[in-house]
């Protein structure tokens, strides 16, 4: 409780305040292979399908067979934001109260911005293997901030996934392994979402802040609510 305190009223005195979510993710064939990965931010756990009537305020979208990374923020449409390349790469969400805006960056380097007009609730990973197949995502070392201070981080270590995590959608054939072996941007595992053998499946994993992180984003919305009114 003394923790948390603390940590309100820095939230609190803070001049402006800002969400960030930032994970690693391998990309395996720079998109000659069969599948989608996107990433996404939105405002409301309530939509259980992402792909259609999504309101997510920040989207990126890695498409099978497309070089491309394609990126939306608020709704708009995709724009072609940068091009991908085999390999590990970081990617990162960030939500500024003080400007407005929404950047989303890759490898340090911001590739889309625009103006903010929710306010961030959730993030989620999704696989989505079109054809079928055996294919695999990975992800690792994600983290998420509130006013530049880390509140959580995970590197997918552990078999199991800690209790801010939900899996929202995992269809028949596919498979969720966190602390895969496979490939790993630090320590000796990663989060895998894959499929081996089915058509047109999809897993997704939710990340929602515990209580006390989400009481932090609530105070920097109602700052932010504060400041508008003015």
């Amino acid at each position: 409780m003394k923790i948390f305190s603390i940590l309100a009223l820095s939230a609190v005195s803070a001049s402006a305040a800002s969400v960030s979510y930032s994970f690693w993710a391998y990309d395996q064939a720079a998109g000659s292979t069969a599948y989608y990965s996107h990433y996404q931010v939105g405002s409301s756990t309530d939509d259980i399908n992402p792909f259609v009537g999504d309101p997510s305020m920040a989207r990126i979208d890695l498409n099978n067979f497309n070089s491309n990374v394609a990126t939306s923020i608020e709704g708009s449409a995709f724009q072609v934001s940068a091009s991908r390349s085999v390999g590990w790469h970081k990617y990162e969400f960030n939500f500024d109260d003080a400007t407005s805006t929404a950047t989303i960056l890759l490898n340090a380097t911001p590739i889309h911005s625009a103006a903010l007009v929710q306010t961030p609730g959730f993030f989620r990973f999704i696989f989505h293997d079109y054809f079928g197949g055996i294919q695999e995502s990975v992800i690792d070392d994600f983290e998420y901030r509130v006013d530049g201070n880390l509140v959580y981080t995970t590197s997918f270590e552990d078999s199991s996934l800690d209790s801010n995590w939900i899996i929202s959608r995992q269809d028949a054939g596919t498979y969720i392994a966190s602390g895969d072996s496979s490939h790993a941007h630090t320590g000796s595992g990663g989060l895998a979402l894959g499929d081996t053998n089915s058509n047109n499946t999809a897993v997704i994993i939710t990340f929602v802040p515990e209580p006390s992180s989400s009481a932090l984003t609530l105070i920097a919305s109602t700052l932010l609510l504060g400041r508008r009114r003015r």
